[in-house]
């Protein structure tokens, strides 16, 4: 990288953090909840959390090496993800430079520096973002190898990058399908044995780690692919979560009758895919492995199985798709290139567009954290009662506390008879989506709710703006009486 393009490729990180900082999201989801009271937990050495967010040590880990070394706020948590967002921009300069040219390498950064999706999870603890630095940092070292760009013994640190992927949500396996007809050809070169070999061996290292460290947490050194297992089944998704038409409506921004619209919420791409497909159509000789890299994966999304016992379509959540991220900007980024003065028309729509459309998702994604920070700001006032309400707005209680809220204090609204309210506390309703979206949470709330005494009284409406789930319902928080 000579100091031209080092100068650019830091403007346009500068660039990316200041988007990223305009609209911050911070905690606000569902998920995201457990990911940070297992890291707590881990804070104190306790390692005896289960379940498949338990088993994702490559997101609880670092949120507890970021609350250790810098305490526990939005921004701690947020950090990890925010540094990988940043990464993967690298990762898209590099890898436009290894398929094609640096310039077309600038233009991919350029380009996801304002990518709407990934702007909005660089500041959601989720696995997305992450998951996307270390599968495609991973890949990119292995075409380096591939292309002769990189020592084989890369190949050892790609395979690391693979498991510690793993590590993150077993969903990653998803990235080794690029890489299967390679490796499948080495097998036919007479020293390909020891290529796929150091692969493999940077692969088991991790996963010999993992399962070293659940043996001695439980006593299953496979407890990540049993308990994926287990979740991994029809009866575990909501039929919109597996439609076959959900990715290619997020992608081209269709409608439910698939009639293009350009309109908020479905362009949460932009634009992008549009251009990625005319890309692929348009596709030369150096664009060849980032278009096999997208549509090996994509493809496996759209019709693979997330079960190897029987057919369960890949779970479709409009975030999944940051996995084929980096070879979308690539393609993008080359066709920009390539078509010259278009080109710089098609980045300057894409620019405006794409700012327009995360201007109106923000807006959506902070709400679920106003509500529960309007939730908290009011019972923060009386540190000694008790709060009955669901187990997402105690999740936010105790975080928003720095997980110094009395645990005693805390109890949850479903599991709790209203005669067994002790006197003088809190009871919030509606406090998150749960109780809308779930219809038997919302039957379970509306009957003990239609029975509610009296004496009890409205203390606080917390008013917020109608969008999104959390537009559907304001949180109320009650007080009963001493």
């Amino acid at each position: 990288m000579n100091n031209k393009n080092t100068l650019i490729i830091g403007v346009i990180i500068i660039f990316a953090i200041t988007l990223r900082y305009t609209y911050f999201v911070g905690f606000n989801l569902s998920d995201d909840q457990f990911y940070i009271e297992i890291a707590h937990n881990l804070m104190h050495g306790n390692l005896g959390d289960h379940g498949v967010f338990a088993n994702r040590i490559g997101m609880t880990y670092p949120l507890a090496l970021m609350y250790i070394l810098f305490g526990i706020s939005d921004y701690t948590t947020n950090l990890y993800p925010m540094v990988c967002a940043i990464g993967s921009i690298l990762l898209a300069y590099l890898g436009g430079s290894l398929f094609c040219s640096p310039t077309v390498g600038l233009i991919a950064a350029f380009l996801l520096s304002f990518y709407p999706l990934h702007i909005l999870y660089s500041s959601v603890f989720m696995p997305d973002i992450p998951l996307e630095f270390f599968g495609s940092a991973a890949i990119l070292l292995f075409f380096a190898v591939h292309k002769e760009k990189l020592k084989k013994s890369w190949l050892y640190v790609s395979g690391i990058l693979i498991g510690y992927s793993y590590l993150i949500n077993v969903r990653s396996v998803v990235c080794i399908i690029p890489l299967i007809p390679f490796l499948s050809a080495w097998l036919l070169k007479k020293k390909g044995g020891s290529l796929i070999a150091l692969f493999l061996a940077g692969v088991l290292t991790i996963i010999t780690i993992e399962g070293t460290y659940n043996y001695i947490r439980c006593n299953d050194p496979f407890v990540n692919y049993h308990e994926s297992r287990q979740e991994f089944t029809l009866d575990h998704y909501k039929p919109a979560n597996i439609d076959m038409w959900a990715y290619p409506r997020l992608m081209f921004g269709l409608d439910q009758n698939n009639n293009v619209i350009t309109n908020h919420p479905r362009l949460m791409y932009g634009y992008f895919f549009f251009f990625a497909a005319i890309s692929l159509f348009m596709c030369n000789r150096s664009m060849l492995i980032p278009a096999w890299w997208l549509l090996s994966i994509y493809l496996w999304m759209q019709f693979g199985s997330m079960s190897f016992t029987e057919y369960v379509p890949m779970h479709r959540l409009e975030r999944h798709l940051s996995v084929i991220t980096i070879p979308m900007v690539i393609l993008v980024g080359s066709l920009i290139y390539r078509t010259g003065k278009r080109g710089a028309i098609i980045m300057t729509f894409l620019f405006f567009t794409s700012l327009y459309y995360i201007n109106t998702l923000h807006e959506e994604y902070v709400l679920p954290g106003d509500d529960f920070k309007g939730i908290y700001e009011y019972v923060k006032e009386y540190p000694d009662r008790n709060i009955y309400a669901d187990s997402t707005v105690l999740a936010r209680i105790r975080y928003y506390s720095g997980f110094k809220k009395n645990e005693a204090l805390l109890h949850d609204i479903f599991s709790t008879p209203f005669n067994k309210v002790l006197p003088d506390s809190f009871v919030v309703r509606d406090g998150s989506r749960g109780t809308v979206e779930i219809p038997a949470q919302r039957r379970i709330i509306e009957e003990k709710f239609s029975a509610m005494p009296p004496t009890w009284s409205l203390g606080k409406t917390v008013i917020g703006k109608p969008l999104g789930y959390y537009g559907l319902f304001d949180p109320k928080i009650y007080y009963v009486p001493k």
